[in-house]
C-alpha cells in the first residue's frame, strides 16, 4: 500500500506539535526540483551529488501534526540547533 506524506514547513500561524521520539525523525538528503521535494535513497547520494550538487540538502525530517490532525514531515536543514523551533514544538 502506497502512502504519500507531505514534506513542508509549518504555515504561518499554524499550531503544530512535533513527535519527541528519536524514532519519529530522520536524517535525510533531499532534492528540490520544480517545487517538489524528493528524499534521496542512500545508494544514490554520491551519483546525484555529481549531477545536481546545488540541489541536494542534508535535512532532519521531523514528524509533525497540526490541529486538524494533518501529519507532515518538516524538513529542517542539518545540523539543527538545539534551540530551533522544531525542538521547542516537541511534547516533552
Amino acid at each position: 500500500m502506497a502512502m504519500t506524506v507531505e514534506i513542508r514547513s509549518p504555515r504561518s500561524g499554524e499550531w503544530i506539535a512535533v513527535n519527541p521520539s528519536p524514532d519519529a525523525r530522520l536524517e535525510a538528503m533531499l532534492i528540490r526540483d520544480n517545487g517538489e521535494v524528493y528524499m534521496v535513497a542512500e545508494n544514490m547520494i554520491e551519483q546525484l551529488r555529481d549531477i545536481a550538487p546545488d540541489q541536494m540538502m542534508p535535512n532532519m525530517l521531523f514528524t509533525a501534526q497540526n490541529r486538524d490532525g494533518e501529519i507532515f514531515l518538516w524538513p529542517v536543514p542539518s545540523p539543527v540547533a538545539a534551540d530551533h523551533l522544531a525542538y521547542r514544538a516537541m511534547d516533552n
